[in-house]
């Protein structure tokens, strides 16, 4: 194959397989990520990023256990932690719900490929509810393999708090509306307990998840494809999204083209200089 042509269909190859991440990004539009309501007034979320949580804490599970918070984080497995109280009448389903959503597309699997813990901050709220919960987000996510890797924790206000502090989110009770004034967020966990991405709001990206799940890991990506796709995208903390990266694409696409130039030319170097001899 001549040069000319062997360059012309890498370009081509490599145009098609980036049309899929472009088409996905032109047709992203803004959406709800960062909806909050009115009435949070001095509740909310600081981001804590690269900070540890606290594997002590202790809560007790959806079958009545007493665990330790490290008994969710285990090598390689990143963790999505969330605090949501279940009795919520609004905001901690529609943010559980989407996020679920945004998972489903995945081939990603909790208990598989990462934990994904809530802790109810409602100290009033007992494993009972807990488990009710739990029953029917494994049911509206439809992966009974699920089971094993999403868990739903009560605890005591002293853990709920340290948790809640360590992770820069505030919440209070509303007397007259009867129930609590809170922000959402999904708190992406390294395994080795630091917060490494923070995913605000309601409505998820599938792919924002999936490399912010892959990025956790810390370097411990499944497989090549993973590392490539790592490399192309980047994370915009405006969009709250991950966006295609032009030059990533460039960096791979030489590389890629010297690796090929090698693997065609070579032999025939390789041949011509046996030939001389």
């Amino acid at each position: 194959m001549k040069y000319s042509a062997f360059k012309n269909l890498l370009f081509s190859l490599l145009l098609v397989a980036a049309a899929p991440s472009f088409a996905h990004e032109e047709k992203m539009q803004p959406g709800p990520e960062n909806i909050t309501p009115k009435e949070l007034g001095d509740v909310g979320i600081i981001e804590h990023l690269g900070d540890k949580v606290d594997l002590n804490l202790k809560f007790t599970d959806e079958n009545g256990k007493q665990v330790a918070l490290g008994d969710f984080f285990h090598t390689g497995k990143p963790v999505v932690l969330d605090l949501a109280y279940y009795a919520c009448p609004g905001l901690c389903n529609y943010h559980l719900n989407g996020f679920s959503e945004g998972l489903k597309s995945s081939t990603l699997i909790p208990g598989r490929d990462y934990e994904w813990v809530v802790v109810s901050f409602d100290s009033k709220e007992k494993p009972e509810l807990a488990k009710e919960k739990k029953k029917n987000m494994i049911a509206a996510f439809g992966r009974v393999e699920a089971d094993s890797g999403w868990h739903f924790l009560t605890g005591d206000p002293a853990n709920i708090d340290a948790l809640a502090k360590q992770v820069g989110f505030s919440y209070r009770w509303v007397p007259e509306d009867k129930q609590f004034a809170h922000a959402s967020a999904a708190y992406i966990v390294t395994p080795d307990a630091k917060i490494s991405r923070y995913l605000k709001g309601v409505q998820f990206d599938p792919q924002t998840i999936k490399l912010s799940l892959l990025e956790a890991k810390g370097g411990g990506v499944s497989n090549v494809v993973d590392t490539l796709i790592l490399y192309c995208f980047h994370y915009d903390a405006k969009a709250a999204k991950y966006s295609l990266q032009i030059m990533g694409i460039a960096r791979i696409a030489g590389a890629l083209m010297v690796l090929l130039l090698i693997a065609v030319i070579g032999p025939n170097l390789w041949k011509n200089r046996k030939s001389e001899k």
